[in-house]
């Protein structure tokens, strides 16, 4: 991996296994359990790193902003019915 993986967890564990070795990492060690459907992998790897961000102890910066993650949670929120009587 070109990035040191103490400094960089969930990057080096993408780029060495992927969105099911950062899914496998998820459920196994912080209980994820994912929605019955998604879009694509990147719409589960986002859902993946949102519920990290929820319950992790500040151990990923790499996940940062966490306002990022906040601000895409409500843009979705007040975006779900926007579309909706069209």
């Amino acid at each position: 991996s070109p990035l040191e993986p103490y400094a960089y967890p969930l990057i080096s564990l993408l780029y060495r296994d992927g969105v099911k070795g950062l899914f496998d990492f998820a459920r196994g060690d912080y209980n994820f359990r994912p929605k019955d459907k998604y879009i694509s992998k990147c719409h589960l790897c986002f859902d993946i790193r949102q519920y990290l961000i929820d319950r992790n102890d500040g151990s990923f910066p790499e996940l940062s902003p966490q306002g990022f993650y906040t601000d895409m949670r409500s843009d979705v929120s007040t975006t779900s019915g926007s579309s909706e009587g069209k």
